[in-house]
């Protein structure tokens, strides 16, 4: 089974990078779960490549649009990890069909979980009416499912991809999935507080 590419094929020359990753995302993107990442790094990285794998080989319509699953398997997850597209009214995923690139950078476009739907399928996606429906105190942990400890991964429109805790309040994260509210917040500045790095055990 062909592993996922990795960020340091870039420096081998895009051209290169772009062919493998073409050849390679359908393979991994349907192919199940590779190798044991049981670190948070190892799962950060997972959902940058597999991001920047699928941007860089311009299948942001057929591929970041759907569920894809992260190339994560660890005894510490009770279920596979998914990366999964925000969707609603003015979020990157909202119809419109307008690509990452010419998305504000600073929006929360994919969200890791761990979330079974209930038919026992890929959950399809998470729609910005779910961050509504939750008690005001609640958690990532109570939407997607806890990582135990491993962090939850989230991407923006940018490509750049945070490990936030468990305990990120749904409060905080809300507006960043949505155009119309990202004038009030700063990513540095509310959700850097609950960023996860790897020096933390």
């Amino acid at each position: 089974m062909p592993a996922p590419p990795r960020a340091a094929v870039v420096g081998l020359g895009a051209a290169f990078f772009i062919t493998t990753a073409v050849v390679l995302v359908p393979a991994f993107m349907m192919s199940g779960y590779v190798g044991q990442i049981a670190d948070r790094e190892g799962v950060r990285q997972a959902a940058i490549d597999t991001i920047a794998a699928a941007r860089l080989a311009g299948l942001e319509a057929d591929a970041l649009g759907e569920p894809v699953p992260l190339p994560v398997s660890t005894p510490d997850l009770d279920s596979p990890l998914w990366l999964l597209p925000v969707t609603g009214e003015a979020t990157a995923y909202d119809g419109r069909d307008v690509p990452l690139h010419r998305q504000p950078r600073t929006l929360l476009t994919h969200i890791g979980s761990l979330r079974p739907s209930q038919d026992r399928q890929t959950p399809p996606s998470l729609a910005v009416a779910e961050f509504e429906d939750v008690a005001a105190e609640a958690e990532i942990a109570d939407l997607v499912g806890s990582t135990r400890g491993l962090g939850v991964p989230v991407a923006f429109a940018d490509g750049t991809v945070w490990l936030l805790r468990d305990t990120t309040p749904l409060r905080v994260l809300r507006p960043f999935l949505t155009r119309d509210q990202l004038a009030r917040v700063e990513r540095t500045d509310d959700l850097q507080p609950f960023r996860l790095r790897e020096a933390e055990r």
